[in-house]
């Protein structure tokens, strides 16, 4: 999930739509889980697939579980936090 160029050749932040799973104690950390829907080749189904990324939301005070939110990549602040959470309007 990096930035990416639109037509005019400027950088768009790629945000990634994701439900908030859970917040740590303090308050600094939400874990949000991203989910999507994947077609299986062989049985011809469609498979529901979610990975879970943890997530900066010091700045954020109002989140609450359960919301919809949105990931964007940042600058890591610990080894398994490098995206910023921004709620979705």
């Amino acid at each position: 999930m990096e930035n990416i160029k639109d037509k005019n050749n400027k950088l768009v932040e790629k945000r990634v739509a994701c439900e908030l799973v859970s917040l740590s104690k303090d308050g600094k950390t939400a874990k949000v889980q991203v989910k999507r829907t994947v077609s299986s080749i062989k049985y011809a189904k469609l498979l529901h697939r979610s990975s879970i990324f943890l997530a900066d939301c010091s700045d954020l005070p109002s989140v609450k579980l359960g919301d919809k939110v949105s990931i964007v990549a940042a600058a890591r602040v610990s080894k398994r936090k490098p995206w910023k959470l921004v709620l979705e309007n």
